[in-house]
């Protein structure tokens, strides 16, 4: 399974460049390059990663109609982890934005045309936390963000299934039993 895996991640580059679908995009996606990167280091080919995540300088990927949304911030610091350090300008900018979108701990601003603090915020203490960067200036806002469940690398920061559970039951008679 893994080495399936391993080849669907490598067959998404597009020259350097991460992609989710060689075909359809030209230009890479932080949260897809951010996943690719998980697998690639797993499998101890993080160095494929190098020649793109190192001459990155964007902030933001900019896909979703040009907009700045707030997950990339966390996504492009756990991507810069595997090869600069918080010295990096690149990094000190994306800490300096980070912290010019931060109300009360919690990244703010529009993921996927929709507010998704939490995931976003998540994002952020898992990248900057893997960069060596302190993240107790970090809260994670205790409400509901229907991305939360898609953030699995650490769910040591926050519960995001419990108390919002029943939110779910009416899809649940479409569910397999």
């Amino acid at each position: 399974q893994l080495r399936i895996l391993h080849h669907e991640i490598l067959i998404s580059f597009y020259g350097i460049l991460p992609v989710p679908n060689f075909y359809v995009y030209h230009k890479p996606w932080y949260r897809d390059g951010a996943m690719m990167a998980l697998v690639l280091e797993k499998t101890g080919n993080i160095d494929l990663f190098k020649p793109w995540s190192t001459s990155v300088t964007d902030l933001y990927d900019r896909n979703n109609k040009g907009n700045c949304e707030p997950d990339n911030l966390g996504q492009l610091a756990f991507i810069l982890s595997f090869f600069k350090d918080k010295n990096d300008p690149v990094v000190k900018s994306l800490g300096e934005e980070a912290k010019r979108i931060t109300v009360n701990g919690c990244l703010t601003g529009i993921t996927d045309y929709n507010h998704h603090e939490i995931y976003s915020t998540l994002w952020l203490k898992y990248g900057l936390s893997k960069l060596g960067i302190d993240t107790d200036f970090i809260k994670i806002p205790e409400k509901f963000d229907s991305y939360a469940r898609m953030f699995w690398m650490d769910k040591s920061e926050v519960e995001t299934e419990t108390p919002f559970e029943n939110r779910y039951d009416e899809i649940n008679f479409v569910l397999p039993q």
